[in-house]
């Protein structure tokens, strides 16, 4: 059963809180989370007992933890994944690889924020968790503080969030933008098939999602993706595949940092 003092208004002093520290910070289809497919989706961002709907954190990704891996740094403890990804992306100044630089930006902490949603036309599914870029989230901050809109995951009188997703001619990476529907509605429709009791007992714990492990425990996790890095890159000379400088040009100089602004946001 949902818990009689759970707030079902947003906390817009939070969110005001949030725009302020927006810059500030550095930067799937998997059971439970939202999985985006070229196009446009809708969804409703649900409302929380804190009053702020949404979670940011530091993680690392391509290392082995496929949810990804939460960077110490953000608790002031040392964090050895961060270490090595600086040390490639120093290498890589030194040296002009764009192979390294590549590692170096895959590794390091990206700044990645949540909410939970309910998925338009599968709301008998239950929440799930929406993973976004800073980009989308100072988008949702604005609207809202927009009075406009105002609390976009009100119950009975919310918005909708238009989501338009996919990778655009010439472009590297997919993009999403956001929007609010123009008119209100419900939280859940009439006739939906989960009531909003059920809807929150299920809903997914987003902390518990991205639990910090011990600074024991990233060791390990990177000093096991380092090995299989290595045992990769020796099966490909094995195979006979090109090695780093073949087949590639290479930026040098003031060209990697270029480079790096290019891409350490993605």
């Amino acid at each position: 059963m949902v818990k009689k003092n759970i707030v079902y208004k947003t906390n817009l002093e939070a969110i005001r809180a949030r725009k302020e520290k927006v810059g500030k910070t550095g930067k799937g289809g998997k059971k439970g989370y939202l999985n985006l497919k070229d196009g446009i989706s809708y969804v409703r961002i649900m409302p929380n007992e804190k009053g702020d709907p949404f979670y940011d954190m530091s993680l690392h990704y391509n290392v082995g933890v496929r949810s990804g891996l939460r960077c110490l740094r953000s608790i002031e403890k040392a964090c050895v994944v961060c270490d090595f990804g600086w040390d490639l992306y120093n290498e890589a100044k030194d040296s002009g690889s764009k192979k390294t630089l590549d590692r170096a930006r895959d590794i390091l902490p990206k700044q990645r924020y949540f909410a939970n949603v309910v998925e338009r036309g599968k709301e008998e599914e239950g929440s799930k968790i929406w993973g976004f870029s800073e980009t989308v989230y100072e988008s949702l901050i604005g609207f809202f503080l927009d009075p406009d809109y105002g609390d976009l995951a009100d119950i009975d009188q919310g918005f909708d969030i238009k989501i338009i997703y996919g990778k655009k001619k010439d472009e590297r990476f997919a993009t999403t933008t956001v929007s609010p529907r123009p008119k209100t509605s419900t939280l859940l429709p009439k006739g939906a098939k989960i009531t909003l009791e059920e809807l929150f007992d299920g809903v997914v714990d987003i902390e518990g999602q991205f639990v910090y492990k011990s600074e024991e425990e990233v060791e390990e996790v990177l000093q096991k993706f380092i090995q299989s890095q290595s045992e990769d890159e020796a099966s490909r000379n094995d195979d006979g595949e090109e090695g780093e400088g073949e087949g590639e040009e290479e930026p040098e100089g003031k060209d990697v940092e270029d480079a790096w602004n290019e891409t350490v946001a993605d």
